[in-house]
């Protein structure tokens, strides 16, 4: 070998070890990055089968507390206190994690306006809605999510927030009298805000025939509501809070529950 030979080698394995020394502290580091990832993926996929199985729990409870009471108001579900901690196994080992909810709103999906059966007239008097939007609104139906009503034109953030409490997806179509706001009320057909704010006085009904006792509901009228009105509920809308104090976890969850 030639030293002209020997002298290219040498350049090639100074610059490989050169290369080396760059790269390798790079390489490492990607690969821990790369191990943190995995193991934070890891602990959210069992964080996520926790808060899961508090919310099994919560959802329970909350159906039998419901199931307890003697009629559906919003002071009623106002006044529930339900909060609890269970034990529940990690995903991937025997250990056992101490966990905590506190159920901070049930409402009543039958308080609201159902979005895909509701009428153009009824939609439009809801609070800054209109005729325009009320007619895009039925015009776009039907819908899986509230959320699409973003896509409207006319309907940005701020307005869908001012009307999102008043609409849900998961209800037949008819309006609990002991639960619905004076928004909804009035939506009605021959209910205005005087009569809505005399049905809220008059709560609360057992029945819809009760109906005709409240001043201004005459005959014509009730004929008007009977089929769009009821007393009792299946569907809620619950928050939960949830925490998990060993993995300094606490996150809110917002579930729509269905009665037995």
């Amino acid at each position: 070998m030639t030293k002209k030979e020997e002298g290219y080698i040498l350049i090639f394995v100074f610059i490989t070890l050169t290369s080396l020394g760059i790269l390798l502290p790079v390489l490492l580091q990607l690969v821990s990055n790369e191990v943190i990832i995995t193991k934070h993926y890891q602990q959210q996929i069992k964080n996520y089968y926790l808060v899961k199985g508090v919310m099994v729990v919560a959802k329970e409870e909350v159906s039998k507390q419901i199931n307890k009471l003697s009629y559906i108001s919003k002071e009623n579900l106002d006044q529930l206190q339900i909060e609890g901690s269970i034990v529940l196994k990690d995903p991937n080992s025997s250990h056992q994690i101490k966990t905590e909810y506190l159920v901070k709103e049930i409402v009543d999906e039958s308080s609201k306006l159902n979005l895909n059966l509701a009428s153009q007239e009824r939609l439009e008097e809801l609070p800054e809605i209109g005729e325009t939007i009320s007619q895009r609104i039925v015009d776009h139906r039907l819908y899986n999510y509230l959320e699409e009503l973003l896509n409207l034109s006319g309907i940005d953030n701020k307005l869908y927030e001012q009307i999102k409490d008043y609409l849900t997806l998961k209800t037949q179509g008819k309006i609990n009298l002991n639960t619905a706001p004076i928004e909804v009320l009035n939506t009605l057909p021959g209910v205005g805000e005087t009569l809505a704010t005399r049905i809220i006085m008059n709560r609360i009904f057992t029945n819809i025939e009760e109906l005709k006792d409240v001043e201004g509901v005459g005959p014509a009228t009730y004929q008007q509501l009977e089929p769009l009105v009821k007393v009792d509920s299946n569907y809620f809308q619950i928050l939960v809070r949830i925490k998990i104090p060993e993995r300094e976890l606490q996150t809110e969850r917002l579930k729509i529950i269905k009665l037995d």
